[in-house]
């Protein structure tokens, strides 16, 4: 399985989508981790996050984000997408888009990444 890294898939996907702003999406877990990423910054200047709630509470996850802004200097845009149903991943959202299927993980993510062409095969 093939793993994201910035330094290799960001210049990939900004030649492929010359124009336009990137989107990361992830679940709340993932914010734990990303400082820790290599080329974070670069990263977090390049795309908007949106982060799907799953495990913390909305002010908790602005907070964290906020402490990682002033302990790593970093500029991030961010959305929160607040979930109903807990149990959406992103990839699970990822394969129904990709096969066409309706989803019942989560109506507001899918919702979501429709309107704004997140998972589409063609642009």
């Amino acid at each position: 399985q093939a793993r994201f890294t910035v330094n290799e898939t960001l210049p990939v996907l900004q030649a492929r989508f010359p124009g336009y702003r990137l989107v990361l999406m992830f679940g709340d877990d993932v914010i734990a981790h990303i400082a820790h990423w290599p080329h974070v910054a670069e990263l977090v200047e390049s795309v908007d996050l949106l982060i799907a709630t799953r495990k913390h509470h909305e002010l908790a996850l602005h907070q964290v984000i906020e402490t990682l802004a002033v302990t790593r200097n970093l500029r991030i845009n961010y959305e929160l997408v607040i979930l109903d149903h807990k149990a959406t991943s992103s990839s699970s959202v990822r394969q129904a888009i990709k096969k066409g299927l309706p989803t019942d993980t989560s109506a507001q993510v899918c919702d979501y990444a429709h309107e704004h062409g997140l998972y589409a095969s063609r642009i």
